[in-house]
């Protein structure tokens, strides 16, 4: 075994993903979300393994510990859709959906079995063909890798049509915590963009013309990959987004330093507070899908600035939080309703100011710790 730049990347990329799974996995940042994107570190990983064995020349002592990882390319996809929807509040895949997603992965693996268990010295040969670049690759290589590339591809312009879905939401309602979940996964998906595009490029260099000497394509493909590890690390351990979400709807953690060099005084922001609540209540002005802070400070006579310093030291939480509280509590009082229970949930949804069902559920179940089915089965019922 050797070592040189491009290996020692590929380990310190292998060794940051297991490193970032095993963060995600925390019993202290443990959620859904995050164990999809822990699935996908482990996935990323695995192919740096791969990429490490061979720049390293691992495989010539251990040919048989190379290839079982050959799949995963076929992972990045769906477990980069996967996180994405489940952070922006989708519902999750049943079981069968993640096997129809899984499958392309389960059929290569299972057909590839056969040079998994060969013998060592058959394996080395193909090794040392591969060792050759792209040129001397047999056609269905070929055919296997385009099958590769267009997958991830076809998968990525989902989930960016997903999150463009998504970004578009943000707009309408402005939410305090959907934006550093859209920052982030804006920047994930384009670091996924960037690796496909340098894929491409190596693919198309390596065809027109020999790769730097004692490179191979896989060994320069899987730099992007670990670059890509890398950001990941930087970007996500910092984002609130990738920890628990809360269970309830709390107090801004950071109100207190934001605003030190107020001039609002601890009772007249307590009579800011009654006011709001007054306005709020009297006016319904929550009802309002686009309801705005500066609205809102504008109702009550103040600056946004003092508005939103009110809420904070006296409501409970932000603007947002306050608003989506009050909607709640409107759309729980519509469902109890009886003369109301001809009306679907989402009529109700849009009606108390919601801009869809799954921001709504999310909502109803952090504010009163159940859903809005479940909500209006129980009032029935009683």
């Amino acid at each position: 075994m050797t070592l040189n730049w491009i290996s020692l990347l590929h380990l310190l990329g292998l060794a940051q993903a297991m490193f970032l799974a095993l963060v995600l996995l925390h019993p202290h940042r443990r959620s859904r979300a995050n164990r999809i994107l822990a699935a996908l570190m482990l996935t990323l990983g695995a192919g740096l393994w791969e990429a490490f064995a061979q720049s390293s020349d691992l495989w010539r002592n251990l040919p048989l510990t190379t290839g079982w990882f050959s799949a995963t390319p076929f992972l990045f996809g769906p477990l980069l859709l996967a996180y994405v929807q489940r952070l922006i509040g989708d519902r999750d895949w049943p079981a069968r959906v993640w096997l129809l997603h899984l499958a392309p992965t389960i059929v290569f693996t299972l057909a590839l079995l056969p040079v998994l268990v060969e013998p060592a010295d058959q394996r080395i040969e193909r090794l040392l063909v591969a060792q050759q670049g792209l040129t001397a690759l047999h056609p269905i290589n070929w055919a296997l890798l385009f099958l590769k590339c267009s997958h991830i591809a076809a998968y990525l312009l989902i989930t960016l049509r997903r999150l463009i879905s998504f970004r578009k939401q943000w707009k309408r309602s402005q939410s305090d915590t959907d934006v550093g979940r859209l920052r982030w996964l804006q920047r994930l998906c384009l670091a996924f963009v960037v690796l496909q595009i340098v894929w491409l490029v190596l693919v198309l260099a390596a065809v027109h013309g020999p790769l730097p000497r004692g490179t191979t394509f896989d060994d320069l493909a899987l730099l992007g990959v670990a670059v890509l590890v890398f950001l990941i690390g930087y970007w996500g351990l910092s984002a609130p987004v990738l920890g628990p979400a809360p269970a309830s709807i709390g107090r801004d953690q950071t109100a207190d330093a934001r605003y030190q060099t107020s001039g609002l005084s601890p009772d007249a922001g307590a009579e800011l507070a009654q006011r709001i609540d007054e306005v709020l209540r009297r006016e319904q002005l929550y009802l309002q899908p686009r309801l705005r802070l500066a609205q809102l400070a504008e109702a009550v006579e103040a600056t946004p600035h003092m508005t939103s310093q009110a809420i904070n030291e006296h409501l409970g939480g932000n603007f947002f939080d306050l608003v989506n509280r009050y909607r709640v509590e409107e759309a729980a009082r519509r469902l109890r309703d009886p003369a109301l229970a001809h009306l679907p949930i989402e009529r109700i949804a849009y009606d108390c100011g919601f801009n869809n069902r799954t921001s709504f559920s999310r909502t109803f179940s952090a504010v009163l710790g159940t859903t809005p089915s479940k909500l209006r089965k129980s009032a029935r019922q009683d």
